[in-house]
């Protein structure tokens, strides 16, 4: 009997990227500061999230 079925959304079933990218963009450009890219994002997808909030914010501590 199988009473658990786990699914791998991210990426395999769902192409997630352009929400990533557009979140991204969406929460990380705020009006005083350069704004980020398509181009500044997609070198860094992959990685963690911490590290990925650490490269786009600048800030040491993003936990």
């Amino acid at each position: 009997m199988i009473n658990t079925i786990l699914f791998d959304l991210d990426g395999t079933i769902i192409d997630t990227n352009e929400l990533i990218i557009s979140t991204f963009l969406h929460i990380l450009n705020p009006p005083e500061a350069e704004p980020l890219t398509r181009e500044h994002i997609i070198p860094h997808m992959g990685r963690t999230l911490e590290d990925q909030l650490r490269t786009f914010s600048g800030l040491t501590d993003v936990s």
